[in-house]
């Protein structure tokens, strides 16, 4: 793999392993990972740039 492939890639990974791990909460509609306390939660809008870290 060429590294910005590779670096695309562990983004994916990663992502996509926040994502297996993400709740919803209907009553507030927005999203969370309870493990990450000090992250809070943010508008079901926002999970991309939640889920990558931006």
């Amino acid at each position: 793999m060429r590294l910005p492939t590779l670096i695309k890639y562990c983004w994916w990974k990663t992502a996509t392993e926040r994502w297996n791990r993400l709740y919803y909460c209907s009553r507030d509609d927005v999203v969370f990972i309870p493990e990450e306390e000090g992250r809070g939660c943010v508008a079901v809008e926002q999970v991309q740039s939640f889920l990558y870290g931006d």
